[in-house]
């Protein structure tokens, strides 16, 4: 998965984005649980 920005909205191809960073690695990873944190569901 790419992050990307685009550089020139009004152009065509390769010249419209820049790669800002590869997230595949983080966007697989499974989201770590909240420690420590109290729970808001009523009892």
């Amino acid at each position: 998965m790419l992050l990307l920005k685009v550089v020139h909205s009004q152009a065509h191809g390769p010249d419209v984005v820049e790669l800002v960073e590869d997230v595949t690695r983080a966007a697989r990873e499974p989201i770590p649980a909240p420690a420590g944190r109290a729970s808001h569901r009523a009892k």
